[in-house]
């Protein structure tokens, strides 16, 4: 199955989700069958949605220290912190 829309329309990331959650889970009723949606847009959509999760992390963890980092070295340049010494 292929998408009418392009790959990065709101409309096949809806689609996917479609598939998945609805469509799939009826046409297995109750078997165990594993059914999988895959491929390079479904692929893209499911990093997208790894990475917005990840997001607060690499914030709190690489944004926030480097912040504080630049901070404490402008101030020892400008020479208010431990070059007076």
């Amino acid at each position: 199955m292929y998408p009418r829309t392009s790959p990065q329309d709101r409309a096949t990331t809806d689609l996917i989700h479609r598939l998945r959650d609805q469509v799939i889970s009826l046409a297995r009723g109750g078997s165990y069958i594993g059914v999988y949606i895959g491929g390079l847009t479904a692929t893209n959509a499911d990093f997208a949605q790894v990475l917005t999760s990840k997001l607060p992390l690499f914030v709190a963890l690489v944004v926030i220290p480097s912040a504080l980092r630049l901070r404490f070295v402008s101030i020892t340049v400008r020479g208010g912190g431990c070059s007076n010494l």
